[in-house]
């Protein structure tokens, strides 16, 4: 009982006080053990990020040309919210993770005709794709298709070459591991 009192009034301490009370303790171990500690708050924190927040991956293939180029390395925020025209890196069912755009959002109304996007019937104009590549192949998007509430339709800025949506389906956003945020 005495143990548990103990602890219940350290944890109102820490809370009432702050840090100053895990601070004072810490100051009553050797300056090694401190030092050590510390460290491996760092590493378990920098862990956290790498695995949770921030990831790196490789572009593999010609399909992003000219936004990427095979062998670029980017990084990937997890948490990010997915918006249309944002690049998100998507594991695919035989495991392998590609980056690709996104183009359709859940609830849309999504068709390709002509090498053309449209969206809610509506053409959706493209910038980025590679130049002379609306000469493609529009796959399960030559007819209209319903995006459902979790759905993702995803393209290759190089679609000639591209695996995607078009190809696979939409994707889920549970396939969806973030957002790329830079390039390395």
């Amino acid at each position: 009982m005495k143990k548990i009192k103990r602890f219940c009034r350290g944890i109102g301490r820490l809370i009432s006080g702050g840090f100053k009370w895990v601070f004072a303790k810490l100051k009553k171990i050797p300056p090694i053990w401190t030092m050590l500690i510390y460290i491996a708050l760092g590493i378990a924190l920098g862990l956290f990020v790498r695995d949770v927040v921030v990831t790196k991956a490789e572009v593999s293939g010609d399909s992003m040309i000219p936004t990427y180029y095979d062998g670029d390395t980017v990084l990937v925020n997890r948490l990010a919210r997915i918006d249309r025209g944002n690049l998100v890196v998507v594991l695919e069912d035989n495991g392998k993770y590609v980056i690709k755009r996104v183009v359709g959002m859940p609830g849309d109304k999504f068709q390709i005709k002509d090498g053309l996007v449209f969206i809610n019937g509506e053409h959706y104009p493209e910038d980025y794709i590679y130049e002379g590549n609306t000469d493609y192949e529009a796959g399960v998007a030559e007819e209209q298709i319903q995006l459902g509430t979790d759905e993702y339709f995803i393209l290759g800025d190089n679609r000639v070459v591209s695996k995607d949506s078009r190809e696979i389906g939409p994707v889920t956003k549970d396939q969806i591991i973030g957002e790329v945020v830079l390039s390395l």
